[in-house]
C-alpha cells in the first residue's frame, strides 16, 4: 500500500546490479545442466535447450498432436519482435511439408510489430490482434 504523497523512486543502478546477480546465479544453476543455454537479453535472462529452437518445440508440439487427433484444420503462431523469427521461419517450412495439416486447412502467422518476417500478417497494437480474430 502507498501512502498518500509516497512515490518510489527508480534505481535503475540498483535493477542492474539485481539483474547482473540474477544473471550469475541462473549461469551457475544453469551451468550444472549440460542440457541447456543461458541467453542474456537487456531485460531478461533465458534458459533454453541447446540445439532446440522454438521452432523445432512448436514440430515437436505439432508431431504430438497430430498423434493424438490427426491432421490438424488450423493454427495460429502470434508472436512480438523479431526474436522470434524462428519459430515464423520454421512454421513456414512445416506448411510446405504438409505433414500436419489437412490439404485445406488454415495456417495463420502474425506478427506484432512491423518488422521484416515470415508471417503471413503484420499487426501494430494488440487492437488490431483482436479485430483480426474476430474476422477469423
Amino acid at each position: 500500500m502507498k501512502n498518500e504523497g509516497a512515490f518510489v523512486e527508480v534505481k535503475e543502478k540498483f535493477a542492474q546490479n539485481l539483474i547482473q546477480d540474477l544473471a550469475e546465479n541462473v549461469q551457475t544453476v544453469a551451468g550444472h545442466y549440460s542440457k541447456f543455454q543461458l541467453i542474456g537479453k537487456s531485460n531478461c535472462v533465458e534458459v533454453s535447450p541447446k540445439n532446440l529452437n522454438k521452432g523445432m518445440i512448436l514440430e515437436l508440439i505439432l508431431q504430438k498432436e497430430q498423434i493424438i487427433n490427426e491432421k490438424l484444420d488450423f493454427a495460429l503462431i502470434i508472436a512480438i519482435r523479431i526474436e522470434k523469427e524462428d519459430i515464423f521461419s520454421h512454421f513456414k517450412v512445416i506448411i510446405k511439408s504438409k505433414k500436419y495439416f489437412i490439404g485445406n486447412g488454415n495456417k495463420f502467422s502474425v506478427s506484432l510489430g512491423l518488422v521484416p518476417s515470415y508471417v503471413n500478417y503484420y499487426i501494430n497494437f494488440q487492437i488490431d490482434l483482436i479485430q483480426l480474430l474476430k474476422k477469423m
